[in-house]
């Protein structure tokens, strides 16, 4: 009936519920950090968010950065892992970007090339603090390390998630707000203009 458009459902560890996933038309779904759910009735795209009450809060972070990896994607196409993209400069580990990260994503912060290294003393140079003023970015860098986000996943999310592109209008086609694409999938990419 029109009346839902996400689901979170929470559950013990091991019930086998993915991440996050995508249930919706096949001309519509796409990988979500999990394989589409087809074979409804959703008639738009219907998020639906697995999370276990054992892990806490970050791990609730966590599987929103794999949702916000895979949208991002989707909305940049295939021009996502491209060097000059904006999404892959936000994304960068200072390790596979010259010298110069971004905040990292969801396995990687921008100062260590190995996953879930969340507590790395490392620092490394980092234009994260530049996407505050997306897509007027500067080009500036400030020294980061995991103390910049007090060493925890929880603290990391928090900080990468804080510095996520929310300007108005687009660039290239694509929404200055990153958040449209995250909270309403449907919205942003199949809609125009969104409706957030």
């Amino acid at each position: 009936r029109d009346e839902i458009t996400e689901l979170w459902i929470w559950g013990g560890p091991y019930f086998g519920f993915w991440e996050s996933n995508l249930a919706g038309p096949p001309s519509k779904v796409f990988y979500y950090n999990s394989g589409a759910t087809t074979g409804t009735s959703c008639e738009k795209l219907l998020p639906i968010m697995g999370f276990s009450y054992e892990p806490g809060e970050d791990a609730m972070y966590h599987d929103l950065g794999h949702r916000l990896e895979s949208t991002m994607v989707r909305a940049y196409g295939s021009n996502a892992y491209s060097p000059s993209n904006p999404w892959y400069k936000f994304g960068a580990q200072n390790s596979n970007n010259s010298g110069v990260g971004g905040c990292g994503i969801t396995h990687y912060p921008v100062n260590t090339s190995e996953a879930y290294q969340y507590g790395s003393p490392k620092v490394v140079k980092s234009s994260c603090d530049d996407f505050l003023t997306y897509p007027n970015l500067q080009g500036t860098t400030t020294d980061v390390s995991c103390q910049t986000w007090g060493c925890s996943q929880l603290g990391f999310f928090k900080w990468m998630f804080n510095r996520m592109p929310r300007a108005e209008g687009q660039t290239d086609g694509v929404y200055n707000n990153w958040w449209k694409y995250l909270l309403d999938p449907e919205g942003s990419l199949f809609t125009s203009p969104a409706p957030i």
